[in-house]
């Protein structure tokens, strides 16, 4: 049996990060081969529970490097791990452990990874001397792939695919069309339109103010309540509630922290999503659920235009006429705006597996991206 460990930012009660994990296990099950999965997680006893994996702690170098020596495959990813702005750590931490499995002579793999932004000199100089030596990278957009060809990152071939979450597409279980989650049918008004909002916190956040103001008027437009949804339960649950007050329609925070599948079922009750967060965005596209992408860092844009979509306004800038003008374009697009999300998530799902394929293939010393043996 094969032994594949995956690195991450797992483990963090991140609800999209989690749902990248659950993307990659699904996906790596799903090409039905044998395989034993060790995951890297700040709390290796919750996800070993929650995904039928084994797990250890992502700081215990001493256990990781006894993985590392009996494992076949080191992943590094998904998600946004090679970048700087949450500061300069986190590149040297992943790409040192890919090293360590490169200088073990194993397989490693950037797995569908967003890239960047890299600022500083180190982090830039390590992409490039680790990135060099990997034997596969799939990277979920096509400014991912041009930072590390800027970076000089130039041996294996770099494969542009999609975020793991889509490989979840259609299937049932994940993605809650035909069982609704009944937790909500108490907090929300079923007989008006669901619009979800999901905040997070950006420097003074006084950009609320002026959503706050864009969405009453979406409210009015609509008829429609909020839902107003913490991804990062610990970190935007304040805001959350800080929008909420600003608000003068009716609204509801969660208030709990929602499992991947759990949260992918809820996002089926929306008729429209106003999101930060990138994977808000993803779950609503995972549910053909027309959106409002708000962004705060260039994978936001990135996934928006992957998805052929133009619905997207600067975290910095989000003028209450601008909103307005979005919102009633908007509102007047969203069933055009699902169809066009339903016709493309099959594409998307095959996209998202062809990861998995490929990161096996390594294993058995066939096509590994191109370029090596």
């Amino acid at each position: 049996m094969s032994k594949i460990i995956i690195s991450g930012y797992y483990g963090f009660e991140n609800t999209g990060d989690e749902a990248i994990l659950l993307g990659i296990i699904s996906n790596i099950r799903a090409v039905n081969k044998p395989v034993d999965i060790c995951v890297l997680s700040r709390r290796p006893e919750i996800t070993a529970s929650r995904y039928g994996v084994r797990a250890i702690n992502r700081n215990n170098f001493r256990a990781i490097i006894q993985e590392i020596k009996r494992c076949d495959l080191f992943l590094s990813g998904g998600g946004s791990l090679l970048q700087d702005i949450t500061g300069w750590k986190s590149i040297p931490y992943y790409l040192g452990l890919v090293l360590i499995a490169q200088l073990m002579g194993k397989k490693t793999a950037f797995y569908a990874q967003g890239i960047g932004p890299v600022r500083g000199t180190l982090g830039r100089l390590l992409i490039k001397f680790v990135g060099n030596r990997t034997d596969l990278i799939t990277v979920r957009d096509e400014a991912s792939k041009e930072l590390l060809v800027e970076l000089g990152v130039d041996q294996p071939k770099i494969k542009i695919t999609v975020d793991p979450v889509f490989g979840l597409a259609g299937k049932a279980g994940y993605i809650g069309k035909i069982n609704k989650n009944s937790q909500l049918d108490n907090i929300i008004n079923k007989d008006k339109p669901v619009i979800g909002v999901s905040v997070r916190p950006w420097g003074d956040s006084e950009y609320i103010k002026n959503l706050a103001s864009g969405l009453n008027y979406l409210s009015d437009l609509s008829g429609g309540q909020f839902l107003i949804i913490p991804m990062h339960y610990y970190q935007d649950k304040e805001i959350s509630y800080q929008l909420k007050k600003l608000l003068d329609r009716p609204a509801v925070v969660l208030e709990k922290q929602y499992t991947p599948a759990g949260m992918l079922s809820l996002f089926s009750y929306l008729d429209l999503l106003v999101g930060v967060r990138l994977h808000s965005l993803i779950f609503a596209a995972l549910n053909s659920i027309p959106f409002l992408g708000i962004s705060y860092d260039p994978k936001v844009d990135n996934f928006i235009n992957m998805v052929r979509e133009n619905y997207v306004i600067d975290i910095e800038d989000p003028g209450v006429d601008l909103l307005k003008d979005t919102f009633n374009r908007l509102w007047s697009d969203r069933e055009a705006f699902s169809k066009r999300l339903d016709n493309r998530l099959k594409e998307y799902r095959e996209v998202a597996l062809q990861n998995a394929e490929l990161a096996l293939n390594l294993i058995e010393g066939g096509y590994n991206h191109g370029n090596r043996k």
